[in-house]
């Protein structure tokens, strides 16, 4: 395997900016009460204030049998494709992660992290890479899905879409936008 540092960004990772966020319409449908508190287009902004010094701009997903993403030594791994994240569980738990020097590695795994790459990457604080997801169901078809996952660190480093936190700081950005 290769190791390959580069601090981000990259085409693959960088986002558009649009008005209303991929993946917003999901943490709308999770969370009602955010429609209560203001418009998808107001919370694409709110987004915005989140991690704003991080590389990584997308909404990510991480599935698992709760409604908790799983903390692992290694890492938190999250990835862009909620059809991937839904084979890893029926709880999907939508994020925003702050990755301000990543590493990119061709292959996202616990090995790869943990082993391979544990030394070179101690001065980063998070990866991206691809990951081959396996099969994957959707519209009743199966087939092999492959894509980029995400890791990070510290649990500081995530920001969870639609907990208290969340729907209390979308509250507060509302409220002052309000006022300007």
């Amino acid at each position: 395997m290769e190791f390959k540092p580069n601090n981000f960004p990259n085409p693959k990772i960088k986002t558009e900016e649009v008005p209303n966020k991929e993946g917003v319409d999901f943490v709308f449908n999770q969370n009602p009460e955010l429609s209560e508190i203001g418009t998808k287009e107001q919370y694409s902004e709110y987004l915005d204030t989140i991690f704003p010094e991080s590389k990584v701009k997308d909404i990510l997903y991480h599935g698992g049998e709760t409604n908790k993403f799983i903390e692992r030594e290694e890492g938190s791994y999250f990835t862009k494709s909620i059809d991937y994240a839904k084979n890893n569980g029926n709880n999907i738990v939508t994020v925003k992660i702050n990755i301000q020097k990543g590493a990119r590695i061709p292959t996202i795994s616990k090995t790869a992290i943990a082993i391979d790459f544990k030394e070179e990457l101690k001065d980063f604080d998070g990866v991206v890479g691809e990951e081959a997801f396996g099969i994957v169901e959707k519209n009743g078809k199966s087939f092999m899905a492959k894509g980029e996952s995400y890791v990070v660190f510290k649990p500081e480093q995530i920001h969870i879409l639609g907990s208290n936190d969340d729907v209390q700081n979308f509250r507060e950005f509302i409220v002052n936008r309000k006022m300007q």
